[in-house]
């Protein structure tokens, strides 16, 4: 990327593309490299940005917040770009190599880079992770592979309104798990409507719900069954929670920002009035609903850090895989509500994750079951 210099050749550029059959080159700038009025979208979606050290490029490399970068100095009367190279060596910033790499050393030189951590870009652009998620978003589609996890006893309308609202969402999700406690009627509910649901059934051994042993199925459902299918972002809705339209949007947002996705993410609380004689529009939730006074509200696009992890609560919240797996999920000895939740918490803390408030994804409860119009 860029346009400042021309020490690297066509041959030498068609070269390493060739070495490297397993990655997809985009030129922009350099020789016969092609222009682009906004790079910015194809930069956030890159994997690893191969581009010269001046400090333009090399800020919107850092607002970026990509993953690796490998920086190739070019020559300036003044050495201001070797001088450069050498400060993002000391800083671990970047991969830097004196030179164009001969094609054979490539592939591992772009591995290499790609084990960088692109959190460290803060200390040289401290802004613009949140802009550059969003931008990812945008420019490479849905690319975290997201599942929803609902638990069900009961209150299908409820569940109904909440499978027609995901299916009028910004984003659908890959996979919709729906934990049946005991109703052996939730596969009819949700059946024949997309997104199609997998149905996961989880007896109950007295009358308390088993929240925390649905939310985990040791292994045969829940949770462990949408990892196990490839979901990266596991997002948990109570059944009477009806998505926003952006809501698995903006939870995708913050768990692709370095700087919060260890953390347990948590959508906004707000209810609902309740509804008129047909129902809720599925545009209406998020314009009629109420903040709940002891819970943080966050704006829209902001992404606001807690340590004060008595505040999670299960009803809308969403982590990352491998964070789920450093948490090690919900206490199966709690039965009903409310216990499991505090002590998730807690083990969230002992594991290091921070709670991240995230605006704009508010789910809201739906205080009465209701038919829906469109």
């Amino acid at each position: 990327m860029g346009s400042g210099g021309r020490d690297v050749s066509t041959a030498e550029v068609a070269a390493t593309q060739a070495a490297s059959p397993g990655w997809r080159w985009a030129t922009l700038g350099g020789p016969d490299g092609r222009w682009s009025a906004d790079p910015w979208p194809e930069l956030c979606a890159a994997d690893v940005v191969v581009t010269h050290a001046g400090r333009n490029a090399l800020a919107e490399c850092a607002t970026a917040r990509r993953p690796a970068v490998v920086v190739v100095p070019q020559e300036r009367p003044f050495g201001e770009q070797a001088a450069t190279g050498r400060a993002l060596t000391r800083g671990r910033l970047a991969l830097v190599v004196p030179r164009w790499p001969e094609a054979d050393d490539w592939p591992g030189l772009l591995e290499q880079a790609l084990a960088h951590d692109g959190d460290r870009w803060s200390q040289w652009a401290p802004g613009g992770a949140a802009r550059a998620a969003r931008c990812r978003v945008q420019a490479r589609g849905f690319v975290m592979r997201t599942a929803v996890i609902t638990l069900a006893a009961g209150r299908h309308r409820h569940l109904t309104l909440q499978h027609l609202a995901l299916t009028a969402g910004s984003h659908i999700p890959d996979q919709y798990v729906v934990v049946a406690m005991d109703d052996p009627d939730v596969s009819v509910v949700v059946g024949g409507r997309e997104p199609v649901a997998t149905v996961v059934d989880c007896p109950a051994a007295n009358e308390n719900l088993p929240l925390a042993r649905a939310r985990n199925l040791g292994g045969e459902g829940g949770a462990a069954r949408a990892v196990d299918c490839g979901a990266e972002l596991l997002v948990f809705l109570d059944v009477d929670r009806v998505p926003g339209e952006q809501l698995l949007e903006r939870y995708q947002i913050a768990a692709l920002d370095p700087g919060h996705r260890r953390s347990l993410l948590c959508g906004t609380v707000s209810y609902l009035p309740p509804p008129g004689l047909y129902g809720y529009r599925l545009s209406e939730p998020g314009e009629l609903a109420e903040p709940h006074p002891g819970r943080p509200v966050p704006a829209p696009g902001e992404l606001r850090r807690s340590e004060d992890h008595a505040l999670f609560w299960s009803l809308s919240f969403a982590v990352t895989a491998e964070t789920w797996h450093a948490v090690g999920g919900f206490c199966e000895e709690y039965e009903g509500y409310g216990g499991e939740d505090t002590d998730y918490g807690q083990r969230a803390r002992a594991a290091g994750a921070p709670l991240t408030w995230v605006g704009g994804a508010p789910p809201s409860t739906s205080t009465t079951p209701s038919p829906t119009r469109r």
